[in-house]
């Protein structure tokens, strides 16, 4: 019996729920790239809304067409400019010589790495420019003082050297993008002009951070103003969750009540990796306890075993936020949802709140619903922290 869910990695074939509009437009936004029609995208959704699926669902049907070498760079982590750099270029060579199937590039890296350092920086003029600008990027790596703007810079303009000298087109999907903004607009900036001097590479840009991207492309300060095709991530709808996850049941020949069904849809509040965790977590009690037939009770009893299974994932984001932020946090999730209630539920002054539940809503934690009233944006985050931190209210 095939397991119906996969939890904590992209999906794709069976496993991907429905996104069939949004991999439609991105495909149309990239059809162009191999002839030279650049778009340049920009993803915004939510963490768990499956953006990272949808690149590599994306990238699966590129690789097929073999007309474009598509790069997925996860800059997750990324802390440094230098680390982007040496990450970013592995990355463009990796994907280039698997998808081209250019072995014999390869071995001329590897021939003149295996050379030596002067041999390095003497060899750079004999070769291609897409060597060259290697050779380049290797030895400056060797300086003991490394300039990280000259290195970005760098690793940034080889897929297109590369791109030219072997006339192929890139396609570069940098997902979780919002790591790198903490480098400022001087990054923005050089990153615009090299995009807009590309003409074999075009970039997709993928982040969780929606309210922060978002201002990339609309806020007529940012260097992207404008530049960049949005599209939205959103929820999954209804009909989505449940045909889904009536499906790869059925594939583990488990059969499900249609009010559980529903059930399913409303606790996940429509997030693909809560539906596939939510999933998962009923296959396994279904295994522990020997059902083949799912009732509300059931999904209640999973509902419970994911929040915890989260527990760890959900602490170190809520570690992660000041006091202040925590207080206000424990207090949303309780349904203290003015910032008059809240300073009084946490006994910190009025003027306080309102700079605070400003960075939460920037950073997509907290949004507003009504008039004057706030929330936790993922309900399941929320539902843990009530949880955890529940008060007497």
């Amino acid at each position: 019996m095939e397991q119906p869910f996969i939890v904590g990695k992209p999906v794709t074939g069976k496993y991907f729920i429905d996104r069939q509009n949004e991999l439609k437009r991105l495909l149309a936004l990239l059809a162009g790239v191999p002839k030279g029609n650049i778009n340049n995208v920009i993803l915004l959704g939510l963490r768990r809304t499956g953006k990272s699926s949808l690149l590599v669902n994306v990238q699966k049907i590129l690789v097929k067409k073999n007309t474009s070498v598509v790069v997925i760079f996860d800059a997750y982590g990324i802390s440094t400019k230098e680390r982007f750099a040496k990450k970013f270029l592995d990355a463009i060579l990796e994907s280039y010589i698997e998808q081209s199937g250019d072995n014999a590039y390869k071995q001329k890296l590897r021939k003149l790495l295996a050379q030596g350092y002067d041999a390095l920086r003497n060899g750079i003029s004999e070769f291609g420019i897409e060597v060259s600008e290697f050779v380049k990027f290797q030895t400056k790596l060797r300086e003991p003082t490394i300039n990280e703007d000259e290195l970005l810079e760098q690793a940034l303009k080889y897929a297109e050297h590369l791109g030219k000298d072997k006339r192929v087109s890139f396609i570069i999907m940098i997902d979780e993008f919002q790591e790198l903004l903490k480098w400022g607009d001087g990054f923005l900036k050089m990153l615009r002009r090299l995009v807009q001097s590309q003409s074999h590479v075009s970039y997709v840009l993928s982040g969780s951070a929606p309210t922060i991207m978002k201002s990339m492309v609309y806020d007529s300060k940012s260097p992207f103003y404008k530049q960049l095709t949005e599209i939205p991530i959103g929820m999954l709808d209804k009909q989505s969750v449940t045909s889904f996850v009536k499906k790869r049941l059925h594939a583990a020949k488990i059969t499900i009540e249609p009010t559980a069904l529903e059930k399913i849809y409303y606790l996940s509040r429509g997030f693909p990796d809560y539906v596939q965790r939510l999933g998962l977590s009923l296959y396994l009690l279904c295994l522990q306890d020997e059902k083949k037939h799912l009732k509300e009770e059931d999904v209640d009893k999973a509902y419970s075993e994911m929040i915890d299974q989260l527990d760890a994932d959900f602490s170190g984001q809520f570690e992660s936020h000041p006091d202040l932020e925590r207080e206000i946090l424990i207090a949303l999730a309780n349904s203290v949802d003015t910032p008059t209630a809240i300073a009084i539920e946490i006994r910190k002054p009025r003027t306080t709140i309102p700079k605070t539940m400003d960075r939460l809503v920037n950073a997509d934690i907290v949004e507003k619903h009504g008039t004057g009233k706030y929330r936790i944006v993922d309900a399941i985050f929320s539902e843990w922290i009530l949880r955890k931190y529940k008060t007497s209210l």
